[in-house]
């Protein structure tokens, strides 16, 4: 019980920091066009 609880912990772990980095990349793909945009 204990092992398979800390391997879920881990794949939580993983899963959080994969959609950090996914969500990182997809504010910045997002900005760049506001920012563009906005320094017309």
């Amino acid at each position: 019980m204990r092992q398979s609880s800390d391997g879920a912990m881990k794949k939580a772990a993983l899963v959080r920091e994969y959609v950090e980095l996914v969500t990182a990349r997809c504010s910045a793909l997002f900005s760049l066009p506001l920012l563009i945009i906005c320094n017309q």
